[in-house]
């Protein structure tokens, strides 16, 4: 069976997307934000930057950015009108309020989107991509993962307070001595030889670790790297897949320790 050709449009439409939700993880978590916009959606950090990329993003991760985020359903997939949702409540000229559009109205249009039945002035280009294209194969990496502690995105308000709460978790990291300078580009390019992480202050199991960037303390050298749970034992898998992945003790078994791994919290990207 002939392969079907990708449409000039279609294509045109999947980079567009692409560069609006880059534009939007900008916006939120700054340049390298990557890997909290991909903890918050609950999928692997490749698979994000996967879509920046112009991989076709499945309507399910569609719908969840703009449940989650104060994101436009018009402005993500179309580019058009005001790009974030107004806050909940929209003074009237006579002093009262009204709230505005609910979210599942909002994903009730998206959906319309998704499934090529736009309006005619958001043009069809975007809705025929996202109605042909949603149902093939991303990858493997692509099925959702454990979303971790829940986080609920809303208004700009709410970010702002997200944002303050973050400043505040870091300046604790730093006053307990949980920053940690990246010494090399082993993740690059996602957190390069210049920037700063801090991690959790407690232990998690392994499970919950399982596809999450850590720090790992190996013969007691720290290293921060993906971890994938194998059990008895874990794996520590830098971003550049040249890097020999490195075996790790998870359970105390007569002949060795189980190693200490934390969460990375956050990253502060070198100056």
């Amino acid at each position: 069976m002939a392969r079907r050709k990708t449409l000039p449009e279609s294509i045109r439409a999947k980079m567009e997307l692409a560069d609006r939700l880059a534009s939007l993880r900008l916006e939120l978590f700054g340049e390298r934000g990557g890997p909290e916009m991909a903890r918050r959606l609950g999928i692997p950090v490749r698979t994000w930057y996967n879509y920046e990329g112009g991989v076709t993003v499945p309507a399910e991760v569609v719908l969840k950015i703009i449940e989650l985020t104060s994101v436009e359903p018009t402005w993500l997939l179309h580019g058009k009108g005001p790009k974030f949702r107004p806050s909940p409540k929209l003074e009237r000229g006579d002093g009262s309020s009204q709230p505005t559009m609910m979210v599942g109205a909002l994903l009730r249009t998206a959906l319309q989107l998704l499934e090529g039945e736009a309006s005619p002035e958001l043009g069809s280009a975007t809705a025929k991509f996202l109605d042909s294209e949603r149902s093939l194969p991303v990858d493997k990496d692509a099925e959702p993962a454990d979303a971790g502690p829940p986080a609920v995105w809303g208004d700009r308000d709410t970010l702002q307070v997200d944002r303050s709460r973050g400043e505040r978790e870091w300046l604790a990291a730093r006053r307990e001595g949980r920053c940690l300078p990246v010494a090399d580009d082993a993740m690059a390019p996602v957190l390069v030889a210049g920037s700063s992480v801090a991690y959790a202050d407690s232990d998690e199991s392994s499970t919950a670790l399982d596809g999450r960037m850590v720090v790992a303390w190996v013969d007691g050298v720290p290293m921060v790297r993906w971890f994938q749970d194998r059990g008895d034992h874990g794996l520590l898998r830098a971003e550049d897949v040249k890097k020999r992945a490195v075996r790790i003790p998870l359970k105390l078994d007569g002949k060795a320790e189980a190693a200490k791994v934390r969460r990375v919290l956050w990253i502060e990207a070198s100056r």
